[in-house]
């Protein structure tokens, strides 16, 4: 149904790709989503930019109403919403998030702050077609994959610096264009958000949810008895 479906423990991830395809058995290392809050842009941790928030205002990539609305105001300003937190020094981190337009086709993950090896950095997202990664700020990597239903998986990789400066800010905001992200916003117009998930690593794993804490997944083992199907000698 081309649909996220969350896993039980000792149960084999049978994985798929967005067009249905088999892949096989997920086989993941230990991670950890540090993003409280994952499905939740009006919980405690986030804040505002410039925009207002609508909670579970349409069905999210695992089929539940659970994916938040962003509209951007009528400010000439950034638009979006933040969330800080405090991450190990120099250290890789992926950060990776479903969006969907809702009149804007261009949104942004943001790393703000002196935390960041670059502050105040962009990678931008064009959430229409199938999907293009825009313009990267220094030092960042970003993927962008389609999923059903008109969401976009987002993904940007960038590195903390040595000293912890003050503060590692992480924002999604919303854009008019590619490398646009301040601009005088219509009140109408925004993108739908989920699963935000900030991981220490090189790459997105699958996402885990969260609420008030983070939350780790254990690295996945897979072992299998032979039988007489297979022989000793």
């Amino acid at each position: 149904a081309g649909l996220l479906v969350a896993s039980a423990t000792n149960t084999p991830r049978i994985e798929y790709d967005a067009s249905g395809n088999c892949l096989g058995l997920l086989m993941e290392a230990a991670r950890t989503n540090l993003m409280t809050y994952s499905q939740d842009l009006a919980g405690a941790d986030w804040s505002s930019l410039q925009s207002t928030i609508t909670s579970n205002a349409t069905t999210a990539p695992d089929g539940t109403t659970t994916a938040d609305l962003v509209t951007e105001d009528g400010g000439s300003s950034a638009h979006g919403y933040g969330n800080n937190r405090t991450l190990a020094t120099s250290t890789t981190y992926t950060t990776s998030f479903w969006a969907k337009a809702n009149g804007r086709t261009w949104v942004a993950f943001r790393a703000t702050g002196t935390g960041w090896v670059n502050s105040d950095q962009a990678a931008f997202f064009n959430i229409s077609g199938a999907g293009a990664v825009g313009t990267l700020g220094s030092g960042m990597t970003a993927t962008i994959t389609a999923h059903a239903n008109g969401w976009y998986r987002c993904t940007c990789t960038y590195a903390t610096a040595a000293a912890s400066g003050t503060g590692t800010g992480t924002r999604l905001a919303l854009a008019s264009a590619d490398t646009t992200q301040i601009y005088a916003g219509n009140s109408t117009s925004g993108a739908y958000f989920w699963g935000v998930q900030q991981e220490a690593g090189q790459f997105a794993s699958s996402y885990i949810p969260t609420t008030t804490i983070a939350v780790s997944r254990t690295a996945d083992s897979c072992i299998r008895t032979l039988g007489s199907e297979f022989s000793a000698t």
